[in-house]
């Protein structure tokens, strides 16, 4: 029973204590000389933990035996995310060696960095750090060295590491020239992997450039951001290009974490087309990216420092199982996006893991990031290449269906087209037959209207001179007949002899309608409104109507005067035949714009009823009963407007009165003797 108590116990102590096993009360001092090798110090160390934050080293110097330092572990500097500053204590024995020698932390991203050495109680100290000045450093160099002085008499080297940064890092005793040889192949294999980045970022920018396709600007983000990240981690940054302005380190270094992993999981969605083949990874793919913005939160606030290594890590994971996932769905290019990821993850992995203290600090958990990243870089340019290609060649599939398809279609055509030319030319037959028959007939009725107005002017003038005999004829008897009933009968005649008159000399304007060639003169309207009203002066209740006549001045209008003075004396005709019998009135004005000529002419008279208004201007049409006129007024003045190329307006209410609008341009074409024929 003892014996399993005892093993049990050493069993428990193994995994849950083992500074009980294997810490010394004292760590041994280091002893310096010309031929001693570069050291490593992780495991002869001893170090404090301050959870008081606020720990200085003359406190530790004063107290020596109330701030006891505990020997490392087997393990190394191995403190994780620790958030308290930790000090590092290590004693060097004697020395009469004059080789220069180095304290060297070969990690970057420390935050702060202190340093003292009591030499013969003299002082040295160092305050430097990642978001330090770079001048503040007393050897220029990406990670933090540190002159050590060798003395006669022991002396004491103290280490302060302070912040949020993750406290696993190694400390070495390096000799001057070891160290700068060192740094030589550092500044080798950095130039190196940034060089892969930078021409890979050039390179696929002069593709995007060139092509437009999202997939390449996702890309050159995520370019953008590994090489700002790599370039702040580095200690490069610091160094050579921003080394007065360290917060630039946060901004590159932690932040951009934020937004490495969305662009990730974006890309991802639009290369591998991921919404077409998993709905659910998609939607994971978007929670990814809302993840950023807390990771920007969380990180910006340094509540949690490592969200965004650990945020990059799952989404680097789930990449692998998307690329995997698409590529059984047949996505060829997938086969490269995991193999780059597959590569990227396990050095991403293993820095996470350093970072919290799993693994130790050695060249494949500091490096093995940055291979897997130049790695990814030139797969995932590689899967860009082929997807390109496979796209390239689904469109030149492409190109040729749809140009096989053309040539079909186009053969189609020029069958169509033969049998539709064929058509054509059969009716460009007919047309020209039907055209030569319209010519024909159009002579026809040419010479036919030119016997009808040869007719028109005959009966003109054959009847005028018996009409006007008759006329006056009847006028004389009626002043000799002195009976009331002889009287009422010679008035009726004379009405009729006139209207016979009116007939005759609408039937011969009609005729001159159909003459294309009339002179044009500029038309004066005060003078024909004028004679307009003379010539019906003689109506029985002329005396009785009230004109109100307004006509603009300097009307700049030529045109065929005997046309015009048909609309008008129409016009005024009518208005002054039919306006009403109780204050009978007739309004007149004419005016004029830039192009135009406007003519209105309204009463107060009877009024046509509105299912009248669309037949009022055809041929023998009276609107009412009371009607003496032939049916040809309206008639005429609308094809008098025709013939100015103007248009008349109508508007009209029964025992309210009607307004008739003439417009007129003042530039018209020619008359069109075949439209007026057809019309």
């Amino acid at each position: 029973m003892k014996a399993f108590l005892l093993i049990a116990a050493l069993w428990l102590g193994l995994f849950f204590a083992p500074e009980l096993l294997f810490a010394k009360e004292e760590v041994d001092p280091i002893r310096l000389s010309a031929e001693a090798s570069d050291i490593r110090l992780d495991y002869r160390l001893s170090y404090l933990i301050d959870y008081s934050d606020t720990l200085e080293l003359d406190a530790i110097l004063a107290k020596q035996d109330l701030f006891r330092f505990t020997p490392t572990l087997p393990s190394g500097l191995v403190f994780g995310y620790e958030p308290h500053p930790v000090w590092l204590k290590l004693t060097l024995a004697p020395s009469h060696d004059n080789t220069h020698w180095l304290l060297q932390i070969p990690a970057p991203f420390l935050e702060f960095v202190d340093f003292y050495q009591v030499v013969d109680s003299v002082r040295v100290e160092f305050k430097t750090g990642y978001y330090l000045p770079h001048d503040t450093r007393p050897v220029r160099y990406s990670g933090f060295a540190f002159p050590v002085k060798t003395s006669a008499t022991p002396s004491t080297i103290y280490l302060r590491v302070s912040g949020t940064s993750p406290k696993t890092f190694p400390v070495l005793l390096t000799k001057k020239e070891n160290f700068e040889e060192e740094v030589l192949y550092d500044h080798v294999g950095y130039g190196i992997f940034f060089g892969i980045l930078c021409a890979m970022f050039l390179y696929n920018l002069m593709i995007y450039i060139s092509l437009r396709l999202k997939t390449y600007l996702l890309y050159i983000g995520t370019l953008l951001c590994t090489i700002l990240i790599f370039v702040s981690a580095s200690g490069y940054g610091g160094m050579l290009l921003w080394p007065d302005n360290p917060e630039f380190n946060y901004y590159f270094g932690r932040l951009t974490l934020s937004f490495f992993a969305p662009l990730l999981a974006w890309f991802a969605i639009e290369f591998l087309e991921v919404k077409r083949h998993y709905l659910w990874l998609y939607y994971f793919l978007l929670l990814l990216m809302a993840a950023g913005v807390l990771s920007f939160l969380l990180m910006a606030t340094s509540w949690v420092p490592s969200f965004g290594n650990n945020l990059v890590a799952l989404t680097a994971s789930t990449l692998i199982v998307t690329g995997i996932l698409t590529r059984i769905k047949n996505q060829k290019s997938a086969t490269f996006f995991i193999a780059a990821w597959s590569i990227y993850l396990v050095g991403g992995v293993m820095l996470t893991l350093r970072n919290a203290g799993v693994l130790e600090f050695n060249f494949y958990t500091t490096h093995l990031a940055e291979i897997g990243a130049a790695c990814e870089t030139v797969l995932i340019a590689l899967a860009l290449a082929d997807r390109y290609r496979l796209l390239k060649e689904e469109n030149e599939r492409a190109q040729q269906l749809a140009l096989t398809v053309q040539q079909e279609a186009n053969e189609k055509l020029e069958i169509q087209v033969a049998e539709r030319t064929e058509q054509l030319s059969l009716a460009i037959e007919e047309l020209n037959a039907t055209l030569q028959k319209n010519q024909l007939q159009t002579r026809v009725i040419e010479y036919k209207n030119s016997e009808l107005d040869a007719f028109f002017y005959g009966v003109s003038h054959d009847l005028k001179s018996p009409l006007s005999s008759l006329f006056s004829l009847t006028q004389v008897a009626k002043e000799d007949v002195k009976d009331a009933k002889g009287q009422e009968y010679f008035s009726l005649q004379l009405e009729q002899i006139a209207r016979i008159d009116r007939i005759l000399k609408d039937l011969v304007l009609l005729a001159k309608l159909d003459h294309g060639n009339i002179p044009r003169q500029k038309v004066e309207f005060d003078t024909l409104v004028q004679a307009c009203m003379q010539s019906v002066s003689n109506q029985p209740h002329f005396s009785k109507i009230t004109f109100d006549i307004h006509i603009e001045t300097d009307i700049d209008y030529h045109a065929e005067w005997i046309f015009v003075n048909t609309i008008l004396q129409n016009l005024v005709e009518n208005a002054v035949k039919y306006s009403g019998s109780l204050n009978p009135c007739v309004w007149i004005t004419i005016g004029q714009d830039a192009t135009h000529v406007f003519v209105t002419v309204k009463d107060n008279g009877l009024g046509i009823h509105e299912e009248y208004l669309s037949k009022i201007f055809d041929l023998f049409f009276r609107a009412t009963q009371a009607s003496t006129g032939s049916g040809l007024g309206l008639y005429i003045l609308n094809k008098s407007v025709k013939r100015l190329s103007g248009q008349v307006k109508v508007k009209s209410e029964i025992n309210v009165g009607s307004e008739f609008t003439i417009t007129l341009p003042k530039e018209y074409t020619p008359f069109d003797t075949a439209q007026l024929l057809q019309e």
